[in-house]
């Protein structure tokens, strides 16, 4: 009887567990705020234009989809945008055509302007910046493989 009393405390230990593991991914999921919001923004007016969304083919700028890059993409592009608020992004890319595939640098930010508290006045300003790197490759003149990877960095200060 010992053994089977303490099978059934164990297995209810177990769904306890399980239960509390979901109440917090769940709420945290429903409820948490989230940081990097420039990686949801539209950086370019294409883009924006579309929703947020981007062509399969023929795009100029490397975060919507490196394997849909422009092989006519070369050269130097910046992009400037101001939202409500002031808000405003600035976005630089560099593209450079070589044997192998198309290569591209790029660097945004996104500044927030000045934040004014309320209650004391105290002023503080946010943003972002990241750094992106990519390349996009043809295969067999049929298929297009793109790779890109990036950092993104939020400070807040005041």
């Amino acid at each position: 009887m010992g053994s089977r009393g303490s099978i059934r405390r164990f297995r209810m230990g177990k769904r306890i567990t399980k239960l509390i593991s979901v109440i917090f991914l769940g709420g945290g999921l429903l409820f948490g705020k989230e940081s990097y919001q420039m990686l949801n923004l539209s950086l370019d007016a294409r883009s924006l234009a579309l929703g947020n969304g981007s062509s399969a083919r023929n795009s100029t700028l490397l975060r919507n989809n490196p394997a849909s890059l422009s092989s006519d993409s070369k050269g130097l592009s910046y992009t400037f945008i101001k939202f409500p608020a002031d808000i405003h992004s600035q976005q630089i890319q560099v593209s450079a055509n070589t044997s192998r595939g198309i290569g591209v640098l790029n660097i945004a930010v996104l500044d927030y302007g000045d934040i004014v508290d309320g209650d004391s006045g105290e002023i503080t300003n946010a943003d972002e910046v990241l750094l992106e790197g990519g390349f996009k490759t043809e295969l067999w003149e049929l298929i297009s493989a793109g790779l890109s990877i990036g950092y993104c960095h939020s400070t807040i200060s005041g």
